[in-house]
């Protein structure tokens, strides 16, 4: 059941839309992009991991972002909670074919704008991102699962920025956002210029990360990160 008011797809839009689409299956990155074309919305770039996105995110700054939930190395999860903390205009946008329940709930305390199943109807679509980037007053969709499966646990937990952060190791938010880069395999440079901090000021998140969770050096502290679920999902 897609729960949403009604929106006028005739509506005259004051620019076209610029999205970047993030999905694992290259066939719905083609088809995607095609509808989302033929409509007039340019897709600047199509990538397939959750890493993939939060770069391509933050080089291209787009209107619209679709994320997946399932991808590889970085989930759709955690990539939409960097992407929100980064750049918070961005509209994300989830399209998955896994569409539980906690799975919606989890997408929307991080930002999501949007959340549909892979069956989604192409006006839909279409109309809610011109919605988003028209800034026209309206409910944007959402699915609601009347049956929903037994879902994988999503494991992130601290990047959002009005979560409680009172964890049991205590981590801050920022130490939490460094954390799931150094997780990501981001060097120095690369966490410096997503998250506009000095270099001292990240040695000193680092040192409190290492000191916090019982390690010694970054591969101990990604290892544990990976291990823990810190800005990833662990497949079982």
């Amino acid at each position: 059941m897609l729960v949403y008011k009604m929106m006028d797809t005739n509506l005259e839009h004051s620019r076209s839309p610029r999205v970047v689409i993030a999905d694992d299956h290259e066939l719905f990155r083609i088809v995607l992009t095609l509808t989302l074309e033929e409509a007039g919305i340019s897709v600047i770039e199509t990538v397939s991991t959750g890493r993939q996105a939060v770069d391509s995110a933050v080089k291209h700054k787009p209107d619209i972002l679709t994320l997946d939930i399932i991808m590889p190395v970085l989930d759709g999860l955690a990539a939409l909670a960097i992407v929100k903390h980064l750049h918070p205009d961005i509209h994300v946008v989830v399209i998955t074919s896994a569409p539980e329940v906690e799975y919606l709930s989890r997408a929307g305390e991080l930002g999501a704008a949007a959340f549909f199943s892979k069956g989604v109807s192409p006006e839909l679509l279409i109309s809610t991102i011109h919605t988003l980037v028209d800034d026209e007053p309206s409910q944007i969709p959402i699915q609601d699962i009347d049956e929903p499966t037994a879902p994988l646990v999503p494991c992130i937990h601290f990047i959002n920025k009005e979560m409680d952060y009172s964890n049991e190791i205590n981590l801050t938010e920022k130490e939490g956002l460094v954390l799931s880069l150094i997780s990501m395999g981001y060097d120095n440079k690369s966490i410096l210029e997503h998250l506009f901090i000095s270099n001292n000021t990240l040695k000193t998140h680092m040192r409190n990360i290492y000191s916090k969770i019982g390690v010694n050096d970054r591969t101990q502290a990604a290892i544990w990160a990976l291990k823990n679920g810190f800005g990833v999902r662990i497949s079982s």
